[in-house]
């Protein structure tokens, strides 16, 4: 081989190899915060406790109303709203890669949510940031039919059911703002995982029955602080188990022939369904010193059910939940 021609390989080599070091580093300055989550974000010892009664929020208004404890493969029907349009501008580029043979996953990095907290009078200052790893993924139609998910938007899946997942969801928020001449500075920290008990997918058949045990970890912590003095704050803890054997349905208001466990801040208890999925089911909770009974109560004007249920195990329904969070304790701003 002639000299010039060694000298090009090895200069094209070297082009390469600078290339690819270039992408590893762009690749790298992108942070996923919702990777990062485990169990041990889930600390069962730290929260604020509920009161069995009184006039602030107590066991009971966390029990009744849950939209976690009604059936999630029913259709419900809401209006959109600006959070949506907001979010499907933030994420309308992001799509759905491979994750293996008939699964999918998609990845939204560290991204600013900031300027969906826009007001026209108030200036925000500071950071809010959002993440989340949907991964392994898998999904049918109507019909039972596995789904081709490659290439396709978040919002693309809403006539879907979700049979398979692993997620978490991550937001963050540290702002500032002035209103009537007062600071306020809002600090807050909404973690959210989906998994099985061994942290693998959870996993659901085509007739909605859950194989595995599967868990939903909601992590909420927020401070406010009005001219530099404390003015509320709140740590809040919620677990709940799908045991095997529960199943849900495309039609029923609530799951049927199983159970789920729960602990919500200092309280531990079990939802019991029966055989018809239109029957409430009844629940039990104990916190070591009251216990609670009764027959579940879905009112409607419980903060849970305002978020966007669409159908099924439902992804978008998750980020709408994540954005409630990081801006609903903002005062003024959003009455």
């Amino acid at each position: 081989m002639r000299f010039h021609q060694i000298f090009f390989l090895i200069f094209t080599l070297n082009i390469l190899l600078s290339c690819s070091k270039a992408e590893d580093s762009s690749k790298a300055t992108q942070t996923n915060s919702a990777k990062n989550i485990t169990t041990n974000d889930f600390d069962t010892t730290s929260y604020d406790n509920l009161t069995k009664s009184g006039y602030s929020e107590t066991i009971y208004w966390k029990i009744n109303g849950n939209s976690v404890f009604k059936n999630q493969f029913k259709i419900y029907e809401t209006p959109s709203t600006d959070d949506y349009d907001c979010l499907s501008e933030k994420f309308k580029n992001i799509t759905f890669e491979k994750d293996g043979v008939q699964n999918y996953k998609l990845i939204i990095n560290d991204t600013s949510l900031k300027d969906c907290f826009s007001s026209d009078n108030t200036t925000i200052n500071g950071t809010s940031i959002f993440s989340a790893a949907y991964e392994k993924i898998k999904v049918i139609d109507s019909s039972g039919y596995y789904i081709n998910l490659l290439g396709k938007r978040l919002s693309e899946i809403n006539n879907y059911y979700i049979v398979e997942y692993l997620i978490r969801i991550f937001g963050s928020q540290d702002i500032n703002y002035i209103i009537n001449n007062q600071n306020y500075e809002y600090v807050s920290l909404s973690k959210m995982y989906r998994s099985s008990e061994s942290n693998d997918t959870c996993k659901v058949n085509n007739d909605f029955m859950f194989l595995n045990k599967c868990f939903n970890r909601d992590r909420y912590i927020y401070k406010l602080h009005i001219d530099n003095e404390l003015s509320e704050s709140m740590n809040y803890l919620e677990i709940y188990k799908f045991l095997p054997g529960l199943s849900g349905s495309k039609k029923g208001t609530y799951y049927k022939n199983g159970v789920i466990d729960f602990i919500l801040h200092n309280w531990s208890g079990t939802m019991t369904y029966g055989s018809d999925s239109n029957e409430a089911p009844t629940y039990f909770a104990a916190n070591g010193i009251d216990n609670v009974t009764g027959v579940f109560d879905s009112y409607e004007n419980n903060i849970n059910l305002k978020v966007k249920p669409i159908k099924g195990i439902n992804l978008t329904k998750l980020i709408y939940k994540i954005l409630e969070r990081l801006k609903k304790q903002i005062p003024h701003l959003y009455l």
